[in-house]
């Protein structure tokens, strides 16, 4: 299934998500791909065994923002599509979606779950991390050419997260009344 198309702001093709198969969590792994509109196969930009969802296009066609689930909880990456170079911009516990550039490119704005509330966030694309996590999504061969050129940091941790979804949850929620 393919999800989140957006425009290249010049028209010249979209960037999307698509499901892969199973990710390392046993969900299902999504990758961000590139179609260019004069080509006939979509370009993968992300190959990790996570699942890279939801981009969105800088204002000058550049760079894509997206949510990944690479170290644990759900957190937004940016990456220049030509060198595929990426980058951790935050690191948050309750979770990231929708992320998006403002005007000018900038700013980021996204939301967030905190204290069990989603709210919009946001602010100069300076005050955010910058952790080269550019090995996390690459292929083990274009990885290895990464690591050549330059040493990537990568964070870790162990949150739990449950294996259950909310499909067999809600019809049980709704129906037991």
């Amino acid at each position: 299934d393919d999800y989140h198309p957006v425009f290249m702001p010049d028209g010249s093709g979209i960037v999307f998500d698509s499901e892969i198969g199973i990710s390392s969590a046993q969900y299902a792994n999504r990758d961000i791909f590139l179609w260019r509109s004069d080509g006939k196969i979509a370009e993968r930009l992300t190959t990790g065994p996570k699942s890279e969802k939801s981009p969105a296009i800088s204002p000058d066609g550049k760079k894509i923002l997206f949510v990944s689930d690479d170290d644990a909880g759900l957190d937004i990456y940016e990456m220049e599509i030509g060198s595929k170079k990426a980058v951790r911009l935050t690191k948050v516990v309750g979770g990231i979606f929708s992320p998006s550039y403002a005007m000018g490119g900038s700013d980021i704005l996204f939301a967030s779950l905190r204290d069990g509330e989603v709210h919009v966030y946001g602010g100069p694309r300076g005050q955010f991390l910058s952790i080269d996590s550019t090995q996390n999504f690459l292929g083990a061969q274009e990885a290895a050419v990464a690591a050549s050129e330059a040493p990537a940091q990568t964070l870790r941790a162990g949150q739990f997260r449950s294996r259950f979804g909310t499909d067999l949850f809600f019809p049980a929620f709704f129906y037991s009344t």
